[in-house]
């Protein structure tokens, strides 16, 4: 029989909008990571407590929501139950629960530094809706030659149901009213336009041509994609704006054998959702011409060289910025105008003629972006920025923990927080930035001294590529076997600011669809930001991989 566990309490004063810890895990205890020198741990909290509940709250079933929600209403003080992580159970480690029963979900011991949450820009707070209606498709034409010409977003037409923000039903010309977007199933590119359309057995889409290599053909398929979605909510940070954009798309290599192509592109700041949109676009019209040939030989060259792609497409965009623009920070929205004789030394800038007090921006924006690329037995991850790629693996025989499962995370966190990334612009780019204390990349050019960025890499900044913003990607490269293969996730950091990777992995493990356990990412993502005003954009796509 488990023995009492000893608690104690501490009270927490809220302090700049924030208790200052965030929680992981799915019901109590949740482990608690401390902001340093924040209210919890001025409260004596440490990241060694899980929190049990609150002091005279009972009544609700100890979910990590439930938790969340009562801390929200709690005004500027709560009296948090925490036990220590170290104490011993009847011999078990308080970082499993009481209930070892299947399906009881065991919060981690530990937090990983590299998900930490960084909440940025404030702004009105909406409460997380449900998904709208699902709009599928089964062949989607591709686009024609890259436009890198931008129109301002109101006026942009979508590119297809899997790469805007913004589902559109076949039958209509505008998108529904719901502000979220998904899609289900694989998303199939016919690239021969005079083939009859095709669909091949369970589930899978029709094949796609591509240009032809000396392979062998009829390869294996090797680990089958056998389930495939996306969804992608607006946060409270920009309004009803999201500046998150997915896709994904099953085609066919030269050699016949199934490929999977997601990514998912996250706009930063002014013009950032028009980046992320020109980015899965270009995407979309690079499929036909992939080299799997390249691919299969040197991935690490492959993914280097579309990324260089996705890049150009995004600066390419910078020569026609919209005249016009709404900008929603802080809950207020801006208007800002395009003016030639405005910053002259850089091509032009942005006004705001309702706030004297906003400096004009430059005509400079991006979107970071993950991309993955899975062929037979392997995976190909390229990510520049901080969006994520997780991968989860089952039947691992060293884990009694999870049924054995696991789940990695093959993408590095590009931020100027990241000592590697310092290490890289000082020594590539010397004198040209600096990091300030809060977690900026802060240019020394003096005209562009105002415009500070968290990001080291990304897509696009025609101007701060001068101080050292890339985007140049990390690559992973991951040989995966049919026993051992379970899901891969892409998700922006709205998602991984609040989930941490074993977070990610419960959810998977629900024995749910793809599009079900997509939606409860990005809902429990939202759901557990205890500063509603700061909630983020999520973005998910979840793949699951066949059994043998």
């Amino acid at each position: 029989l488990p023995l009492a566990v000893p608690t104690q309490t501490f009270t927490v004063q809220k302090a700049n909008g924030s208790f200052g810890f965030k929680l992981t895990g799915m019901k109590v205890p949740l482990s608690m990571s401390i902001t340093p020198g924040g209210p919890a741990e001025q409260a004596g909290l440490t990241n060694d407590h899980y929190l049990m509940g609150l002091d005279n709250q009972t009544g609700h079933d100890g979910s990590m929501a439930a938790l969340v929600k009562l801390i929200k209403a709690a005004g500027n003080e709560i009296v948090v139950v925490v036990r220590d992580a170290h104490k011993v159970i009847a011999g078990v480690t308080t970082g499993a629960t009481d209930d070892d029963s299947e399906g009881v979900d065991k919060p981690d011991a530990a937090i990983d530094e590299d998900t930490a949450a960084v909440d940025p820009v404030a702004a009105e707070a909406v409460v997380p809706q449900e998904v709208s209606d699902v709009e599928t498709s089964t062949t989607v034409q591709p686009p024609a030659a890259a436009d890198t010409t931008v129109q301002p977003p109101a006026e942009e037409e979508p590119q297809d149901l899997a790469t805007h923000p913004s589902a559109v039903n076949e039958d209509s010309q505008a998108p529904p009213s719901a502000t979220e977007s998904t899609t289900t199933g694989e998303e199939a590119l016919d690239v021969n336009e005079d083939q009859p359309d095709t669909t091949a057995q369970d589930g899978a889409s029709p094949d796609t041509t591509a240009p032809d290599g000396d392979v062998e053909p009829d390869a294996k398929p090797g680990v089958v994609v056998v389930d495939m979605a996306g969804v992608s909510l607006h946060g409270t940070r920009h309004g009803a704006q999201n500046q998150d954009v997915f896709c994904h798309h099953s085609l066919t290599t030269s050699d016949n054998s199934p490929a999977t192509v997601a990514a998912v592109f996250d706009g930063h700041g002014l013009l950032g959702e028009v980046a992320a949109e020109q980015a899965a676009a270009c995407l979309a019209s690079l499929l036909p011409s992939l080299d799997w040939l390249l691919l299969k030989d040197d991935p690490t060259v492959f993914m280097h060289q579309l990324f260089e792609q996705l890049d150009a497409s995004v600066l390419a965009a910078h020569d026609n910025p919209p005249a016009q623009y709404e900008y929603i920070s802080g809950g207020n929205a801006m208007q800002f105008e395009l003016k030639s004789d405005v910053l002259e030394e850089l091509g032009g800038g942005y006004v705001c003629p309702e706030h004297a007090y906003v400096p004009p921006r430059p005509i400079d924006f991006g979107c970071t972006a993950v991309v993955m690329v899975h062929v037979g037995d392997r995976v190909v991850v390229g990510n520049a920025g901080d969006a994520a790629a997780l991968l989860a693996l089952r039947n691992q025989a060293d884990q009694d923990v999870r049924d054995g499962c696991t789940i990695d995370v093959p993408s590095a966190k590009h931020t100027a927080s990241n000592p590697v990334e310092q290490e890289r612009i000082e020594r590539d780019f010397p004198g040209c930035a600096f990091f300030t204390p809060d977690g900026y990349l802060a240019p020394t050019n003096s005209v562009l001294s105002q415009y500070e960025v968290q990001l080291s890499r990304s897509l696009g900044h025609k101007l701060l590529k001068q101080a050292g913003v890339v985007a140049t990607p990390d690559v992973a490269v991951h040989q995966l076997e049919a026993g051992t293969a379970f899901a891969m996730v892409l998700c922006s950091d709205g998602v991984t600011d609040e989930l941490q990777p074993n977070d990610i992995l419960d959810r998977l493990m629900q024995g749910c669809s793809s599009q079900d356990a997509a939606t409860t990412l990005c809902n429990d993502a939202q759901a557990y930001c205890m500063e509603e005003e700061k909630i983020d954009d999520t973005t998910a796509i979840v793949v699951y991989f066949a059994l043998p």
